[in-house]
């Protein structure tokens, strides 16, 4: 199990522009479900797809917190004991990961299922290596509207949305 704390800002995206194309580093098909979810917390079955290399790996991910700061523990685990949790009784959330690599940062974007999410939805997300880095950073101007605070846009909340799931 990796034990880390995660230091995320995340803003709403219209389109990545083309000169990002330079700083292309891979795409990720990602599919994912939830086993719990609650105001604090979440555990979620992941599936991702590396697209360059077909690799595929299955996770148990457990997130804590809310906001920027949180604290997630990661276990690699199998397919079959991922699969009944990917392929329940819930719709899961899929989305193509596009990541790129731009000064100095990993960005990655997400554009989630539009069959799930009609209107579409793209979010771009940076991880920081250190809180000063993450409160010292500048939007970019193609990112439209910073929803780091925004719990409507976490995962967990968009397939709680999807599922009419409750707390």
């Amino acid at each position: 199990m990796r034990v880390q704390e995660e230091l995320e800002r995340k803003f709403l995206v219209r389109r990545v522009p083309q000169y990002m194309q330079e700083f292309y580093v891979d795409t990720e098909l990602i599919t994912q479900n939830y086993i719990y979810v609650d105001l604090e917390a979440e555990i979620r079955i992941r599936e991702e797809i590396l697209l360059s290399s077909g690799d595929t790996r299955y996770y148990e991910i457990k997130k804590l917190g809310n906001g920027a700061k949180r604290k997630e523990f990661i276990t690699e685990i199998t397919r079959e004991i991922a699969e009944p949790f990917l392929l329940n009784s819930y719709y899961a959330i899929s989305k193509q990961r596009d990541v790129y690599f731009y000064d100095g940062k990993f960005i990655s974007v997400d554009f989630y299922d539009e069959e799930l999410i009609p209107e579409g939805l793209i979010v771009a997300e940076i991880e920081f290596p250190t809180e000063g880095e993450m409160v010292l950073f500048r939007p970019y101007d193609w990112f439209i509207k910073e929803v780091t605070d925004d719990e409507r846009f976490r995962d967990k909340n968009i397939w709680r949305a999807i599922n009419k799931v409750e707390i």
